[in-house]
């Protein structure tokens, strides 16, 4: 997959960006579904040897299935664009396809100049539509789930500038 993904599709930047997500235990690539005893035999000791967690696929789906290109572009400092090859939820959730092939644009405000305020602008742009996003969430648990996310993203991105710096 790294082979074929860098040097057929992603720029260095991109590289660099999967690469850094590959070391917090994260992989922007599709994982194929195992019996569970070859995942706990073969992929568990291959990912504890590589210094991964054994909850690697579980750390994967949850740091991309919200990102934003906005995201990428923010915190990765990259110019990416949508066709970027990072699967996420699609929040269209009367959409029969239930997983992006690439991060979205998420349309923020970038009038304004906090994180904070662009999360909260589009979590309330959005909480009157009933088939979109997270159902079953208040405004108040999506708000902190984006929060949450962003958290995740930031500290990525520290772990992203030591390797292009």
């Amino acid at each position: 997959w790294y082979q074929r993904r860098v040097r057929g599709h992603f720029s260095a930047t991109m590289a660099i960006i999967v690469l850094t997500l590959l070391a917090l235990g994260i992989n922007a690539a599709p994982t194929k579904v195992l019996p569970g005893e070859v995942v706990e035999a073969v992929c568990q000791d291959e990912l504890l040897t590589a210094g991964l967690s054994k909850y690697f696929a579980r750390n994967v789906a949850h740091r991309l299935h919200s990102i934003s290109l906005e995201d990428i572009n923010e915190y990765f400092k990259a110019e990416v664009t949508e066709e970027n090859d990072i699967p996420t939820v699609n929040k269209d959730l009367e959409s029969e396809k239930r997983v992006l092939p690439f991060a979205p644009r998420a349309e923020l405000d970038l009038s304004f100049t906090t994180d904070a305020v662009k999360y909260l602008d589009m979590i309330l742009r959005d909480m009157d539509k009933e088939k979109y996003s997270i159902t079953n969430f208040s405004i108040l648990e999506k708000i902190a789930h984006v929060f949450h996310m962003s958290e995740l993203w930031s500290r990525a991105a520290v772990h992203y500038r030591s390797l292009v710096e």
